[in-house]
Order: C-alpha cells, then sequence, then structure tokens
C-alpha cells in the first residue's frame, strides 16, 4: 500500500470557536497518528474536518476524548 498522506489534508479546529488551531494528513499506512505527542493526537479535544483526498471531504468530527491515543480517522479513509 502505498502512502497517501501527502495527499490529504484534515483541518484541525478549536471546539468551541472553529478557528483552525493545525492541520495534519490523517494517520499513516499503519493508522496510527505520526503527530502523535506524548502519546497523544493532537486532534484529541478538537473539532476535525477532511479538507480534500479522503473520500469523506466536509464531515465534521468532534473528537470528545481529549488523552486520545489512535487517529480517529483510521479506517474511515478512502484507500
Amino acid at each position: 500500500m502505498s502512502d497517501q498522506r501527502n495527499d490529504r489534508m484534515i483541518l484541525i479546529l478549536d471546539a468551541r470557536t472553529r478557528a483552525v488551531v493545525e492541520q495534519c494528513s490523517g494517520p499513516g499506512d499503519d493508522g496510527e497518528c505520526p503527530n502523535a505527542r506524548g502519546g497523544v493526537v493532537p486532534c484529541a479535544g478538537h473539532r476535525i474536518v477532511p479538507a480534500y483526498g479522503t473520500g469523506i471531504e466536509g464531515w465534521r468530527l468532534t473528537v470528545v476524548d481529549t488523552d486520545r491515543h489512535t487517529c480517529p480517522l483510521a479506517g474511515l479513509l478512502q484507500e
């Protein structure tokens, strides 16, 4: 399987203000978050919006768990 991360953009928004606080490329081929800090994904406690390259563009998902360790999009993205 080829790494499609370079062709994807997911916006990470503040859950309250909806301002963009970060962006990512989603999970790696193994489904893990390559941007996890201390084991916690950067979207933990935020809202995420796949912008392009995912097959689920425009979905809005709130990541409620503030210490989530796995990518919430793993398994949802188009192969």
